[in-house]
């Protein structure tokens, strides 16, 4: 059809049909396309429906047909799909290579290949190929297309071609032996220039110039020459005056002066004119060394042999600060201890102090600290002078002189030109508060912040205000722009990964603000189905403008298996072996399959495991599903389970966060008979379903090695006789972490409770003996009471036993049994000795008891220790010992404990 004679405005579009031959969803490219039969004919339309098709890379160009069908026209698109790489190889490199071209290509079988990419591609691999010392090297696709299945077979044929092998070096302009040129170049015949090496080669050789006293060197090259036996690597070198240090006045540390003079040591050149800047710098380094009152002083002058740089230095003795004070501030002490807080240097600070170095910088920035309270505390005029450090008594007193000047509140908040329909966020500004540019600037950036992310990204806000007396006045003057809709959103083609799935989760509607903030959070949620190596959100090419702007997300996968093994040992478990393997994106649908299994003395687990992330489980919830057997042993039986388990809800969420697990397994104990409930003696394999919700609040700073926050957790699990099951009972269990920084230490207090109450079997039996004894509460262990044995903390003739063969044991002979009430308490100081490797002090304090009615806290059991910490990048190696300090007769003095991870 002509195109004057097109309806543009006024014809209905009566059908729309995708010709793509060899696609796999064509039905997904007449959605992508977007428009549908009904729609009045658009020019615009057209044109942004095939800008979505090509972004999405499933199509190498389309064209659009249009035909006359009954009361309108019909789309026809023709569309040239990109064809899916159905196998990958490489001939002609060795394997290494193999690896670098295949980073560069970034093809992946399944995803599309677009020819003018894997040219760009190769080229940019060719130059990788270059810069590894094959300067002949060439890559030559060969494509095998298959119109019909819509695949492509890519060989990519290598050649290398000799390298660049150095056997000559020169270096111009500088009069050093062969023997000592090679040695400062740290290369020997025969080395492959690649261009690392050359760069390496050249920064060698000005280090070694500049350590030799030339510390204004300058070279250039190497410029290549070929020889027959090789390669010539020649430098132009410059190596200028020669240098002398000569050190005054004081010792200077070596560290100190290696740090503030990296030329010396050759890591860095000489600039002329630096002096008084090295001065700082040398000041700042024995500052760092608590040497707070160092004088140093910098200065050149020529000598016979060319020139020397004379430092001088009385550096005084170490000094802490004594005190901070405010010279100029009012008898306020209220304002003095609120500035304080602002200060990072502190009494009694040689060096550091929870990680704080003390010197000129931080104390500026200590300075500007201080100011910027005074200011929001509505002091706008406030001027905070340099530090001062004046010597007093055996350590020096620290002084920010101040002047406040006048106090300002907050009168009237004016917001003119919001939009209607956008709420108006709460501003850090109310009156009667403290006015301050800063609090206003905060406002400005909030209402533009607000804005944008309402869909409005050109919009601007100007802050002023007016002041009279002791009252400021402000008024936000808003001018938003027009607001900017998300058009379409557009998954690009993937390898494996279902598009749907992305779709799902990414959470970008049509018809939706363009806000950044949102395109962030889609970013993050489909990061966090660790499917994805990068997920890049951008604009759709030629709908980057106007009010209706068209997206194209772009995520590149992550290889999904993954196989791992690990050994440990501890005084509980012995040797632990563990191994897993996973697929992390099972069916394309971004579910993880696994199968892990963990042995030692103690435990033999194997389990499978099957999840589901956010917005694809079960109710839109985080799902996972496990399929376990674990064969443990206890001090005086074994317990074998076999079962599942169903658990919903994000372990990611913080703070709060709400779990729900239903739990199906089948026990077989082989404790004695006086050991089991009435239940295990009348089953030998006990079944038992449970539901369990669970409640966490989680502000801790690291899930592994937390320093700060607290972890708040509550598990109520109700186990009914349904589904052929056995037991039934209620279990509370209620634990509390908390953590605070004190200086470079950190303190850390737990507390855990636990009540089970039995709904089977007589009164007048214990409640810890009418429930399995899988339930059961045990305390004592690396992870519980410290200085008592693994489970062997309890009350006798409650939870401690004597065996039948020995109704009359001692109590080191008492066996455990587990209870149905449990209280446990530990204080820990973690300090850091050295790197990564700390010391703690702790107090443990608890125990079990057959029931809730028996407990007593005058059967409480106390322990103390200290232990060695060594911090790993997946939690502490822990090496303990715990002394009882309530010994009985009969018991050991303590228990020494070597373990991974945190104990509460």
């Amino acid at each position: 059809m002509l195109l004057a004679a097109i309806p543009w405005g006024q014809a209905p579009v009566t059908a729309v049909r995708v010709v793509a031959p060899g696609a796999r969803d064509p039905a997904r490219l007449t959605r992508i396309f977007g428009v549908q039969p009904g729609d009045v004919l658009n020019r615009q339309a057209l044109r942004q429906g095939v800008q979505a098709l090509l972004a999405s890379r499933e199509v190498e160009d389309a064209q659009v047909e249009l035909t006359p069908e009954g009361d309108g026209l019909a789309l026809v698109i023709h569309a040239q799909v990109a064809s899916r790489v159905s196998r990958l190889e490489f001939s002609g490199l060795p394997a290494r290579h193999k690896e670098l071209v295949a980073q560069q290509l970034e093809i992946k079988v399944g995803a599309p290949l677009h020819v003018a990419h894997l040219e760009q591609a190769l080229a940019r691999a060719s130059e990788a190929l270059k810069a590894d010392g094959y300067p002949n090297a060439s890559l030559e696709p060969e494509l095998d297309f298959d119109v019909k299945r819509g695949t492509v077979d890519v060989r990519i044929v290598g050649q290398l071609g000799p390298p660049l092998v150095l056997c000559q070096l020169e270096a111009t302009g500088l009069p050093w032996e062969q023997a000592k040129l090679w040695q400062a170049c740290d290369v020997k015949p025969g080395r492959r220039l690649t261009l690392g090496t050359r760069e390496g080669m050249r920064r060698k050789l000005l280090s070694a110039l500049r350590r030799a006293g030339y510390w204004q060197a300058e070279a250039e090259g190497p410029f290549l020459e070929p020889k027959s036996c090789g390669t010539l690597a020649r430098f132009e070198v410059r190596p200028g005056d020669h240098f002398t240090l000569a050190l005054t006045g004081d010792p200077i540390p070596k560290d100190a002066l290696s740090e503030a003079l990296p030329f010396v040591s050759g890591e860095d050149g000489f600039g002329e004119g630096s002096e008084e800047w090295l001065a700082g710098r040398l000041r700042l380094a024995l500052q760092h060394r608590g040497f707070l009152l160092a004088q140093v002083s910098v200065t050149q002058e020529v000598a016979p042999s060319g020139r020397r740089l004379v430092v001088g230095v009385k550096r005084g003795g170490k000094l802490p600060i004594v005190a901070v004070r405010f010279p100029g501030l009012p008898e306020d002490e209220r304002l003095a201890a609120t500035l304080r807080e602002h200060v990072a240097a502190a009494p009694g600070q040689l060096r550091r102090l929870a990680g704080h170095t003390v010197d000129e910088d931080t104390l500026a920035a200590d300075r500007d600290a201080i100011r910027q309270a005074l200011q929001a505390l509505g002091y706008a005029q406030a001027r905070v002078d340099g530090p001062r450090l004046v010597p007093e008594g055996r350590g020096v007193m620290l002084e920010f002189p101040v002047e406040l000047g006048p106090r300002f509140v907050l009168g009237t908040v004016n917001v003119t030109g919001w939009p209607e329909g956008v709420p108006l966020p709460p501003l850090p500004l109310a009156t009667g508060q403290p006015w301050s540019q800063g609090a206003e600037g905060d406002g400005q950036s909030l209402l533009a912040d607000h804005l944008i992310n309402a869909g409005y990204p050109n919009a601007s806000v100007k802050a002023s205000h007016q002041c009279r007396e002791s009252t400021c006045d402000v008024t936000f003057e808003v001018q938003p722009g027009p607001r900017v809709n998300i058009a379409r959103v557009v998954v690009a083609a993937l390898g494996r990964t279902d598009p749907a799935v992305v779709e799902r989760v990414v959470g970008l509607q049509a018809g939706e603000p363009f806000a950044p903030d949102n395109v962030l959070q889609a970013q993050r949620r489909l990061l966090s189905l660790g499917v994805f190596e990068k997920v890049t959100v951008r604009e759709i090419s030629g709908q980057d403008f106007g009010l209706q702007r068209g997206l194209v997300v772009e995520p590149v996968e992550a290889p999904s298996r993954s196989l791992s093994a690990g050994i440990g040992w501890d005084t509980e478990e012995k040797l632990r072996l563990s191994g897993s393997w996973s697929e992390l994106n099972l069916w394309g649908k971004a579910r993880t399959l696994s199968f892990e299994g963990r042995f030692s003395a103690r435990t033999k687990r194997f389990q499978i495991n099957y999840r589901e992330p956010a917005r694809l489980g079960l109710l839109g919830q985080p799902t996972w599903v496990a399929i376990y057997r674990t064969q443990e042993t206890f001090p005086t039986y074994s317990l074998l389970r076999r079962g599942m388990w169903v658990e919903l809800g994000d372990h990611l969420v913080r703070p709060r966060r709400f779990l729900l697990r239903y739990d199906y397994q089948i026990i077989a104990p082989d404790a004695p008979e006086e050991v089991l409930s009435s239940l295990e003696r009348a089953k030998q394999k006990l079944r038992m379903a449970s539901l369990t919700p669970i409640f966490e609040w989680d502000t801790r700073d690291d899930v592994l090695s937390p320093t700060r926050g607290l972890l708040l957790s509550l598990q109520l699990q109700r186990a009914f006789p349904v589904f052929l099951a056995d037991a039934s009972f209620t279990k509370l269990t209620a634990g509390f972490s908390w953590l605070k920084p004190a200086g470079d230490s950190v303190v850390a207090v737990g507390l855990r409770a636990g009540v089970v109450k039995p709904y089977q079997g007589s009164a007048a039996t214990p409640d810890n003996l009418r429930v399995p004894i899988a339930v059961r509460f045990f305390a004592g262990g690396r992870v519980s009471h410290r200085a008592f044995a693994t489970d062997r903390l309890g009350v006798p003739g409650q939870t401690l036993l004597c065996p039948p063969s020995k109704p009359n044991c001692t109590t080191g002979e008492l066996e455990p049994v587990g209870g149905a009430a449990q209280l446990l308490a530990n204080l820990e100081w973690r300090v850091p000795l050295s790197g990564s490797l700390g010391a703690t002090v702790f107090v443990d304090s608890g125990n079990t008891w057959a029931g809730v009615s028996q407990v007593a806290l005058g059967d409480l059991r106390w322990g103390a220790g200290l232990g060695l910490r060594f911090e790993t990048p997946v939690g502490p190696l822990r090496l303990e010992y715990g002394w009882k300090l309530d010994r009985l007769p009969g018991e050991s003095k303590g228990e020494l404990f070597l373990a991974f991870g945190n104990p509460f």
